[in-house]
């Protein structure tokens, strides 16, 4: 029921958020939530201010507009592995975002 989550990135919200084709405001705590939050940042489902240099303000502010691309990635990538989510869901869904940790 919501447009989108503010998290810190621990992997198992993520997940939930990302099968809801939810973008995420990501605010990590700690070095593996950082390393898991920078491959959504790069799929472009999420946003994550510490990794793009900007404010949490200015971040959030991004979320004002629904026709933000962050809104149309999120439903693309839970539209891209809604097929799989029966077997292996978790698995295809790490592979996914872990190849984009660049």
């Amino acid at each position: 029921e919501c447009d989108f989550a503010i998290t810190n990135a621990s992997m198992a919200t993520c997940l939930n958020f990302v099968r809801a084709g939810k973008p995420m405001l990501l605010l990590p705590a700690h070095i593996e939530q950082s390393m898991f939050s920078n491959g959504l940042a790069n799929r472009g489902c999420a946003i994550n201010p510490v990794a793009a240099s900007q404010s949490v303000g200015d971040a959030l502010a991004q979320f004002g507009d629904p026709e933000n691309d962050v809104y149309d990635q999120a439903r693309a990538l839970a539209s891209e592995i809604r097929s799989s989510l029966e077997m292996d869901a978790d698995e295809t869904l790490l592979q996914s975002v872990l190849q984009n940790l660049n």
